[in-house]
């Protein structure tokens, strides 16, 4: 008991080595974040930190000052990522430190891309605050979003256009093994709790676009489906995993009926049931879903051309890429390969063009990469992955994405070249 209350206290001593009891800068967890920050009207600046990061060390005393100057006017406040995963990665925390502000809309935070400085932040703060007030004075703030708030629903308003209709002979198809997990709400046109989620539900839909998919079943009309998972009442919402195959793996929502919670709840799932695999690039369009529309980063191993190789040691290498996807699992990281040499404008911008196998992270939403120095190998990648994810790897930034041209999916056979006896 002793032991465990020491290991207790020396995690709590790490986190609050950079901000201690007397500090105005507030020390969050995953509960006290949910009651301070996203079931709050006010106006919210979040640190996402590891202790042991050199970058967060020195940030630790400007934060500091500007929390005391902002003090009454903005919450300042932090988050030991390294302690707590699961909230870093609901917000796609790459590297340490990441800053955010939480403004009226508590599910679509802005990073700050300041100055690192006391300064920095105070100017940022007080440009957040003067543009919520400008905002509420002509009104697109509404009472009711903002009574929602403080009763613990995020703000902003969904669209139904988000929310996807499902039937008995539209469910399977879409649903069963699908590559995304999917949350359902099962209703009656007449039922009254029912009418009252529907704004919930559409920003649930809204805000979880592109991560999970979001859909509505009339349980009156479609009989079939209510039977097949037991919904005797309404509203009744499930949760079907990537890769649902069988009824048993469906998980029941029985939490609160608030749009922050139910999302909250439906991240966490998606994470678990994230389904391990490495993805042949193969277009543009492949590329934008993987990566540049993709909230985490997007690993793209460039293997060396089957002329060059063999299907053999092709296979060795997508195998340690998925040896690392799977140790990785729970990070907000995809993995891809493609042949090196198809795309030699692409790879000549990462400068990746010049050896395979090479390897390099990309994040399409900060527009930065980085490239493996070291040899191709599973503990390499998986080093390098962690690296990336922790801020501890170097970024290049990029302006413009050139253009990746469709290529044909390799048939897993052998290739080698065809000479023209002529010459």
């Amino acid at each position: 008991m002793n032991k465990v209350i020491c290991l207790l206290s020396l995690l709590l001593a790490t986190s609050y080595a950079l901000y201690d009891s007397r500090s105005k800068v507030q020390l969050l967890t995953p509960q006290t974040f949910r009651e301070k920050v996203l079931n709050s009207k006010s106006l919210w600046i979040v640190e996402f930190f590891a202790p042991w990061c050199g970058h967060c060390k020195a940030l630790a005393p400007e934060y500091e000052k500007a929390a005391k100057a902002l003090e009454g006017i903005v919450n300042i406040a932090a988050v030991d990522a390294d302690a707590h995963k699961d909230l870093g990665g609901q917000y796609g925390i790459q590297g340490f430190p990441t800053i955010k502000f939480f403004g009226e809309n508590k599910n679509s935070p802005s990073d700050y891309q300041g100055e690192r400085s006391a300064q920095g932040i105070i100017n940022f703060a007080l440009e957040q605050v003067k543009s919520t007030v400008n905002s509420r004075q002509k009104g697109s703030s509404s009472n009711r979003n903002q009574q929602k708030q403080s009763s613990g629903s995020a703000s902003g308003s969904g669209s139904a256009d988000d929310v996807i209709v499902l039937t008995d002979s539209t469910f399977d198809e879409n649903v069963l093994k699908s590559k995304d997990s999917w949350f359902v709400e099962f209703y009656a046109p007449w039922c009254g709790h029912c009418k009252k989620l529907e704004p919930e539900w559409n920003k649930v839909g809204s805000d979880l676009k592109g991560k999970v998919k979001v859909a509505k079943v009339d349980a009156t009309a479609n009989t079939q489906l209510a039977t097949r998972f037991g919904v005797s009442g309404y509203p009744t919402l499930k949760f079907f995993p990537a890769g649902f195959s069988n009824d048993s793996e469906v998980i029941p929502y029985d939490g609160a009926r608030d749009s922050s919670a139910m999302i909250e709840f439906a991240l966490e799932q998606s994470n678990k049931s994230k389904k391990v695999e490495v993805v042949e690039l193969l277009s543009k369009d492949i590329l934008k879903e993987n990566c540049l529309d993709y909230n985490g980063v997007c690993i793209i191993a460039f293997l060396p051309h089957i002329y060059d190789s063999n299907k053999q040691e092709r296979n060795q290498y997508i195998n340690q890429l998925l040896e690392v996807a799977k140790s990785l699992k729970n990070k907000p990281v995809n993995f891809l390969w493609t042949q090196g040499g198809d795309n030699y404008e692409f790879e000549e911008a990462f400068q990746s063009a010049a050896a395979h196998p090479s390897v390099m992270a990309l994040s399409g939403r900060k527009s930065v990469y980085a490239k493996l120095k070291g040899a191709f190998s599973k503990q390499n990648i998986e080093q390098f992955v962690n690296n990336v994810l922790n801020g501890r790897e170097h970024f290049n930034q990029y302006s413009q994405l050139p253009n990746f041209k469709k290529v044909e999916k390799w048939d897993g056979q052998d290739h080698k070249p065809v000479y023209n006896d002529e010459f």
